[in-house]
């Protein structure tokens, strides 16, 4: 391999492990989407997919981390269904027959240290 080659995969692969490894932005309006009546598809859309879905859809949970900014989905996880540790908060949502928000609740699973 070149030297110039070597020095481009180098980058790229720094490049690529930059992006991986840096948080979402929070953001303090992304949960105003989540409220009684909103139709699920558009929670799904805003959100991302759920980490859990619970009685065929009917219940779905989201990974919320928080930081100066706001809120962020925590979208990727440690294990299939499992929220990711630095994750500080669950966003809990149940739907109605018709997949519109019948109620939701942020529930604070890790504290900070």
């Amino acid at each position: 391999m070149t030297p110039v080659r070597a020095w481009l995969a180098a980058a790229m692969v720094a490049a690529l492990t930059a992006c991986a490894s840096t948080p979402p932005a929070g953001r303090r309006d992304l949960l105003d989407v989540v409220k009684p009546g909103a139709p699920r598809d558009e929670l799904v859309l805003k959100l991302g997919a759920p980490f859990a879905t619970f009685e065929g859809e009917r219940i779905m949970a989201w990974s919320i981390g928080e930081d100066a900014g706001g809120y962020f989905v925590n979208s990727t996880t440690n294990a299939p269904g499992a929220p990711r540790s630095f994750a500080r908060l669950e966003l809990v949502v149940v739907f109605d027959a018709d997949s519109r928000v019948v109620k939701h609740s942020l529930v604070e699973v890790h504290r900070p240290q």
